[in-house]
């Protein structure tokens, strides 16, 4: 569902948004974090362009460059599109707007 309810409490905001950051932090943190780190320090190692200094800076210095990754190129979005469709059962209608269906599945 994509909310259009704009106008909602500071309570009731927390209450729906609080629970969704912490399944986002949670996902990051199973799934995807420790890889891209290693894969950070790894390569800034072997690159020699890692610099002396504590493992903390590290860290934000590597989440802040996801910051800057370019995204939403054509081939980035059909690729999206892919995954949603087979792995969460939802269409993205749009390569502009976030517009989203879920897909019936057909009896068969």
């Amino acid at each position: 569902m994509i909310r259009t309810d704009y106008d909602i409490s500071d309570e009731d905001f927390e209450k729906v948004n609080q629970p969704f950051i912490e399944d986002i932090h949670q996902y990051v943190r199973e799934n995807f974090i420790f890889e891209y780190l290693a894969y950070y320090i790894a390569t800034g190692y072997q690159k020699d362009a890692l610099w002396a200094g504590k493992l903390s800076g590290l860290f934000n210095g590597a989440i802040d460059e996801l910051c800057g990754l370019q995204f939403g190129l054509n081939g980035d979005i059909e690729r999206l599109r892919e995954i949603l469709k087979d792995k969460y059962n939802l269409l993205l209608t749009s390569d502009v707007d976030l517009e989203i269906e879920e897909i019936q599945k057909q009896d068969q």
